[in-house]
């Protein structure tokens, strides 16, 4: 199968959490309306052979926007970009982080974090086995800072 999806709508966003310049940059609202957003994630791996797909649309998971309010609109979905093993892409509120972890020829190990408000400061979210801040990492940044600081 060369092309693995799943869907995320941001239904925790209100319609001021991004700014309308950003929205704008998205194709304004018929494109990108936050609370009703769905970002489609789409794996398609990379062939070397009988594959004409463009090198940006291929060998990694990629990311489009889709706003429809109903099965009848007709919209285009809006492709925003394309991630590989161990690179992230975040929404333009802030509050999703997609992260391609690793992938085979086959799969990829996609995950999807929505952080929380404020720095991953304190040494009980640093140790909560939680990645607070959405940086990929789950309790490592007090370590590194603990032995910088010593």
């Amino acid at each position: 199968m060369p092309c693995l999806s799943a869907q995320v709508t941001t239904n925790w966003l209100s319609n001021v959490s991004v700014s309308s310049t950003v929205v704008g940059q998205y194709g304004g609202l018929p494109y990108y309306y936050p609370p009703n957003a769905t970002f489609f994630l789409s794996y398609r791996r990379q062939f070397d052979v009988f594959d004409e797909v463009p090198d940006q649309f291929a060998g990694g998971t990629n990311i489009y926007l889709f706003t429809v309010n109903s099965q009848y609109d007709a919209k285009d979905s809006v492709h925003l970009g394309l991630i590989k093993d161990n690179q992230a892409w975040t929404d333009p509120s802030g509050t999703l982080v997609v992260r391609q972890m690793t992938s085979t020829n086959r799969s990829a190990i996609v995950t999807l974090c929505r952080p929380e408000p404020g720095p991953e400061a304190s040494f009980e979210k640093c140790n909560d086995f939680n990645d607070n801040d959405c940086d990929g990492l789950i309790g490592a940044g007090w370590d590194e800072r603990r032995i910088q600081v010593v």
